[in-house]
């Protein structure tokens, strides 16, 4: 009975392994497509929809600076290898840019929750490398949550 308990289980895990390497596989395939600048930004602009319950012209707005931006940043990407150190004050820049942006076109407490949900997002996708970064990240989201 013990014997067939155990196989029974090996199997099942055996199976179950098996399952989960097929799925990273097809995530990893999935990476290394390269999506369109128009697509980051549909996908920025649903999600900011959703989140922040914005209105059609606020979607209209946010649709034509996030292409923009998108745009930009596919623009550093091609260039990464080499800008080198340049690359990520450029991409500050851009940030920056964007944020004022955003500013004059969400409500305050739209603003307010979108840099939380930002500041969230760069944490959990490790925006920048290195300590000095991400005691920054660290203390950016401190102050955020205040």
């Amino acid at each position: 009975m013990k014997k067939r308990l155990f196989i029974v289980l090996s199997a099942a895990m055996l199976f179950i392994g098996m399952g989960v390497m097929a799925q990273e596989v097809k995530k990893n395939d999935q990476s290394t497509e390269r999506i369109t600048a128009e697509q980051i930004a549909q996908k920025r602009t649903d999600r900011m929809t959703k989140e922040l319950s914005l209105t059609e012209a606020q979607r209209t707005q946010v649709y034509a600076v996030a292409l923009q931006q998108a745009q930009k940043m596919v623009q550093h990407r091609a260039k990464a290898e080499a800008m080198g150190t340049q690359r990520a004050e450029k991409v500050k820049v851009a940030k920056e840019a964007y944020g004022l942006q955003m500013q004059k076109i969400l409500t305050p407490e739209q603003y307010k929750k979108w840099q939380e949900i930002r500041v969230r997002h760069e944490m959990r996708n490790g925006a920048g490398t290195g300590a000095k970064e991400c005691a920054m990240r660290q203390a950016k989201c401190r102050k955020v949550r205040k």
